[in-house]
């Protein structure tokens, strides 16, 4: 086996894997991106492509769809499109991250609804203190004379 055909064995789902996590292409496009992005030394026949782009469907990094391109008559082409762990990953993280957000904000509100609702109470306890005390120095009055 020569360098080219071992390198072409480990690295073309890793190439399609690259070139997916940009944009969605079909078959014949990334054939000829990673021809030229390799400046013509990895020349992969769509063909051969198709069983690496498959096994990449199956192991769950990848997925599939049709699209179709021109007039309704026209060709339909089978898309390709990335779902790493990496991208079901960050949509986890997110979710996570405005759960998180939105548990600090409920405690914070209420948080501000305790501290509001303690001090009215204590300012109530306050007037009733004083309103009382109030009442006693009247009625202490009231005796006096």
């Amino acid at each position: 086996m020569n360098n080219k055909s071992n390198f072409r064995r480990g690295s073309v789902e890793l190439l399609i894997l690259h070139l997916l996590s940009q944009q969605d292409y079909y078959g014949y496009e990334i054939s000829t991106l990673i021809r030229e992005q390799t400046d013509g030394y990895l020349n992969i026949p769509v063909g051969s492509l198709y069983p690496a782009l498959y096994k990449l469907i199956d192991a769950g990094y990848i997925s599939d769809y049709k699209k179709q391109v021109g007039d309704p008559q026209e060709l339909v082409n089978d898309y390709f499109s990335e779902q790493s762990i990496d991208k079901q990953k960050r949509s986890l993280r997110f979710s996570r991250n405005v759960k998180i957000t939105c548990t600090i904000v409920i405690l914070i509100v209420l948080g501000c609804t305790g501290i509001f609702f303690y001090t009215l109470n204590h300012l109530a306890q306050e007037e009733r203190n004083a309103f009382i005390h109030r009442e006693i120095i009247i009625l202490k009055e009231d005796d006096t004379q």
